[in-house]
Parts: C-alpha cells; sequence; structure tokens
C-alpha cells in the first residue's frame, strides 16, 4: 500500500477502495490506514492541492469542476477549500482567455458571432468554469475578434 501511496498522491477514500479489495479484517484496514498517515504516504490536504493543481494546469479545468472532482473522492469543505487555494487568480483568467482564443481559432469563422459566442460559452461551462468567471473575458475577445 506505501508503493500504491508513492506512486501518486492517493485520497483517503481512494486508499480505502483498494484495501477493500484485500478483504482485509477491520484492525488490519485500520492499522494500515494509520501507518500511511503516520508515515506521510497519505494526505488529503497535499491531494487536493495536487488534484487541484494538475486538473488545472493539464486539462484546463475550472473551479466548479475541480470542487466536483474533490467531493468525488470524498473530501470534505475543508480540504475542497485547501485544493482550490491553489488556483492563482491571475493565473486562473489567463487561462480563460488561453481557452477561449484557443477555441475562437477552431470554430468556422463563417457563423454569426453570436452562435460563436454560445459555443465557446457552454465549452467553457463544460471545463468546469462559472459564468461570472467568464462572462467579462468572453464579451471581451468576441469584440475584439470580430472588431465590434
Amino acid at each position: 500500500m506505501a508503493r500504491y501511496c508513492a506512486y501518486r498522491d492517493r485520497s483517503t477514500f481512494e486508499v480505502e477502495n483498494k484495501l477493500k479489495e484485500y478483504r482485509l479484517i477491520p484492525q488490519v484496514h485500520d492499522e494500515i490506514l494509520a501507518f500511511l498517515m503516520e508515515e506521510n504516504f497519505l494526505d488529503d490536504e497535499r491531494f487536493a492541492r495536487s488534484l487541484a493543481r494538475g486538473k488545472f494546469r493539464m486539462k484546463g479545468w475550472g473551479r466548479r469542476k475541480i470542487m466536483e472532482a474533490l467531493r468525488n473522492h470524498r473530501l470534505s469543505e475543508y480540504y475542497i477549500r485547501k485544493g482550490l487555494e491553489e488556483l492563482d487568480d491571475e493565473e486562473y483568467q489567463e487561462m480563460i482567455t488561453r481557452l477561449i482564443k484557443k477555441k475562437l481559432i477552431n470554430i468556422q469563422k463563417n457563423r454569426h458571432p453570436y452562435h460563436i459566442k454560445q459555443k465557446i460559452y457552454r465549452y467553457l461551462l463544460q471545463k468546469g468554469y462559472f459564468p461570472e468567471e467568464f462572462r467579462d473575458i468572453l464579451d471581451e475577445e468576441i469584440k475584439r475578434h470580430f472588431g465590434s
């Protein structure tokens, strides 16, 4: 189990699920969890921070989708907040701008600006961004792109 946790950060939920596969008696199960925590192989705060950083930087996920992923690991609101602290506001705004510009390049040019805006709006929602986080940036980029 130590090797399993050393490979990458794991949540307690993941480790407990893995331990269930071995069908151990509850006392051994608890002892293994305690050992992993004491030896710093298992740390939910570190996991939350790592997941938030990774999903944001590698996949471009927004806060909503990251929060959902952390909740799926059965983490408390405290750890979810700690994970979200890893997202720098300036870097977050830059990511939104980058995603919008990338999508503008890939969308057919002969479409009406309204349809393009709606397509990008849905794309950003799917990526896990809240409308209030990207609405102004999207309006600005659409105006810049279409020169109006």
